[in-house]
């Protein structure tokens, strides 16, 4: 709402100046693109959201410029004619300008931001299955590259499994030709007794092992674990 000013004498010898100040607006946070195939109404938010910040900063250049040019003008004319309410009018026409502007900024930048949240809220379940995909990738490189990896998961396996008396532990018959070599020189993999068994079973996946124990069955699967991940996400997103 326009401000009202009192009257007051008015003095061609002592004219204000009013200029117009650019509006302080914060930048829109860039949205993080993610290297994987996008939907094309994935696209058009983003795009949508770019336009209206455009839209947003050329329309409140606009106005300024025209309230300044309009400040001009009344200030000229109150100087030759002496009218004070020409200048009281350019005051309160910036001022009224000024607040609509701000308004449609607001407006745009409220939009942009819900469609960048929207753009984050149908992206999450592809971030999750990317971030699973490269988890896998990175444990097969690994396991390509140095292939003794396999013994330090199994250890981990046992030691997390807190195995008290007779097991068998089962991995991958490929997984197996690497850790029998090292059965009897990793003390890990000795039990006082040496009632463990080390046993290739196709049926497990590489770079995991399976450990059964008289009260049940440990899986330390890749898969498996990677599956717990996936729920761990799911179960995070409906809370």
């Amino acid at each position: 709402m326009a401000k009202i000013l009192k009257s007051v004498d008015f003095d061609a010898k002592n004219i204000v100046s009013v200029r117009a100040t650019p509006i302080l607006r914060d930048s829109p946070e860039p949205i993080e693109s993610i290297e994987t195939p996008v939907d094309p109404t994935e696209v058009d938010l983003q795009e949508e959201a770019s336009n209206l910040i455009a839209e947003a900063q050329t329309h409140v250049e606009m106005m300024l410029n025209q309230a300044e040019i309009k400040i001009e003008r009344w200030k000229e004319e109150a100087q030759k004619e002496g009218w004070e309410t020409g200048y009281t009018q350019a005051k309160q026409d910036v001022e009224a300008k000024l607040a609509e502007s701000l308004i449609t900024v607001r407006n745009l930048a409220q939009a942009a931001i819900d469609a960048k949240s929207q753009f984050l809220k149908d992206s999450e379940a592809e971030i999750e299955r990317l971030t699973i995909a490269i988890a896998r990738k990175i444990i097969g490189k690994e396991l390509t590259v140095n292939p003794k990896a396999i013994s330090d998961i199994v250890v981990q396996a046992i030691e997390v499994a807190d195995i008290q008396g007779a097991c068998s532990i089962k991995v991958n018959p490929h997984d197996h030709e690497i850790l029998e070599p090292l059965w009897d020189a990793i003390p890990s993999f000795q039990s006082p007794d040496n009632a463990w068994q080390l046993l290739a079973d196709k049926r497990v996946g590489r770079g995991g092992c399976m450990i059964e124990v008289n009260g049940g069955v440990v899986n330390a699967q890749i898969e498996s674990q990677l599956a717990e991940v996936a729920n761990a996400f799911e179960n995070h997103n409906t809370h």
